[in-house]
């Protein structure tokens, strides 16, 4: 018999304590991302993260690209927890926060975006609430129970506005008329339990407008418009004049009225371009816009729900040289939602143009809740590329290999279906391999995912030799094969050892004598 050649065991390669510290490394993973923030002015704000790593990795923050320190916001590590706190946050903490883990098997970031609503409800003084004059859970926000309609009032009667407000605790109630305060002078207010009025002996010409009552405490702040028009009753214009005129005022008043007896000269204003109602997600611009046109120029105001916002700090208001007013809201809440009105008035009338604001739901920057990883494949296979995505409204995701933007062709396909972003590749090649980046898009934000793509060569092909086969059996003088003799009617069996690259497909011989099988048979 022919014994199978010995094939001897393959040394396994040494490996070094380099390369099993290496094996054994991970990239830091986030387990836990906070979603986008909106907090009031004042309040504090705690971002915190999960991050997993081997080693340990090393956390930076950053704030709108800058790097963060201690002096400003306090930076905490727990376990694989870390966090980013800030005790009052102000308008200026307003920003993307960008935490970033590393350690020597990779690189990893996230970013949350931060958002301060401006306060506008006086914080309670500490003193009151140690004191017990005012308790936490029985405070209530101002409510109006009553309130007048809008008046027409003949020149010359009494006028009274009366309201009703519950509020705990008692709040604090202010007048104003077109966005300005009024005077005690010329009106009268009073307070009788929760209800509060302004009055006026005599009405003029001049007391035309818009009444707001504020009332604010603690707990919140309401406020409630009316707007009162006078009729002129065509009396003497001297006679219109009542005590409430200085010298100074008289001398104004008088004028006036007499530049009411001429006849108007050039036209009232008109609204050209009108304002459209708008429907803006949580944390948008808004920005509306109109055209007035009129002779004389006329003077321009602007209101939300009937109070004049002139000075609002929150609003930025322009007007330009052929007529076109704008104002602006960097941030929209879900308390800017209402009616704004630009109200534009000269010697010849007045004319308004108003729109509603709807405040929808937030929107989200894009968050990657799966990342892409790092993946081998072999040359002449498919591969895919995937990661998914969220974001609303729905982001647009681009690919890129390094700096230069991918898009579907016939050998590599692009997909985004159910948040989930894919990269197909048909039949990858050497030229495929190197990093690639996943980038999403939507008005809010953007977030960006990356690995590289490793790709293996195929294995060489196996050498070929050509089958042999070798008997076993005499060999001759020279060490050749010989014929073999054997006598009649005994069994032969005869062995071969077969080899070849690839290894060749062996067939048994079956041998018969058909002489003997006659002679049998006889």
């Amino acid at each position: 018999m022919v014994r199978a050649p010995r094939i001897e065991p393959k040394e396994e390669p040494k490996v070094s304590s380099e390369q099993t510290m290496l094996s054994q490394m991970k990239s830091p993973v986030f387990l836990k991302v906070p979603q986008d923030q909106i907090v009031d002015e004042g309040m504090p704000l705690t971002l915190e993260l999960q991050i997993q790593g081997e080693p340990t990795p090393t956390v930076t923050w950053a704030k709108d690209g800058m790097p963060i320190t201690s002096d400003f916001f306090k930076l905490k590590r727990d376990g694989d927890k870390y966090s980013l706190f800030i005790d009052e946050a102000l308008p200026e903490d307003a920003g993307l926060f960008t935490c970033t883990a590393a350690n020597p098997a990779g690189r990893e970031e996230k970013a949350v975006q931060v958002r301060v609503r401006g306060s506008r409800i006086s914080p309670i003084p500490d003193r009151l609430v140690s004191s017990g004059q005012i308790s936490l859970d029985k405070m209530k926000a101002p409510v109006f129970l009553q309130v007048p309609e809008d008046q027409t009032i003949n020149e010359g009667s009494p006028f009274t506005l009366l309201v009703q407000i519950q509020a705990e605790p008692p709040p604090t109630v202010t007048w104003s008329k077109d966005g300005k305060k009024v005077m005690k002078d010329f009106y009268k207010l009073h307070q009788l339990g929760d209800k509060y009025s302004l009055s006026i002996s005599d009405v003029l010409p001049e007391d035309t407008g818009f009444y707001t009552c504020t009332a604010s405490n603690p707990a919140g702040r309401a406020e409630r418009t009316i707007k009162l028009k006078v009729k002129v009753n065509g009396s003497d214009l001297y006679a219109r004049v009542t005590r409430r005129s200085t010298p100074e005022v008289l001398q104004r008043q008088l004028h006036s009225m007499q530049q009411a007896e001429e006849p108007p000269r050039g036209n009232a204003p008109e609204f050209v371009g009108k304002l459209v109602d708008q429907s803006i997600p949580e944390g948008g611009k808004l920005q509306l816009e109109c055209k007035v046109k009129g002779e004389p120029d006329p003077a321009v105001h602007w209101y939300k729900n009937g109070v004049c916002i002139d000075d609002h700090r929150d609003y930025h208001i322009t007007r330009q040289r052929d007529g076109t007013c704008k104002l602006e809201l960097a941030e929209v809440m879900p308390d800017d939602a209402g009616q704004f009105m630009c109200r534009a008035e000269n010697d010849n009338g007045i004319s308004e143009s108003k729109a509603r604001l709807k405040v929808t739901d937030p929107m989200l920057r894009p968050c990657f809740t799966t990342d892409l990883n790092t993946t081998t494949a072999r040359e002449g296979h498919p591969c895919v590329l995937r990661c998914a995505v969220t974001g609303k409204p729905t982001p647009n995701v681009t690919w890129f290999k390094g700096d230069r933007v991918i898009k579907s062709d016939k050998t590599q396909e692009i997909m985004y279906i159910d948040s989930v972003a894919t990269l197909r590749f048909k039949k990858v090649n050497v030229f495929n391999a190197g990093r690639y980046h996943c980038k999403a898009v939507n008005p809010a934000g953007e977030a960006i995912t990356s690995a590289e793509l490793l790709v293996e060569e195929p294995p060489p092909e196996p050498k070929k030799a050509p089958p042999k086969i070798m008997v076993s059996g005499a060999t001759d003088d020279e060490g050749h094969k010989s014929t073999v003799a054997i006598p009649a009617g005994e069994e032969i069996r005869l062995e071969a050892r077969i080899a070849g690259e690839p290894r060749p497909k062996s067939h048994g011989i079956i041998m018969r004598d058909e002489s003997r099988k006659r002679r049998q048979s006889r």
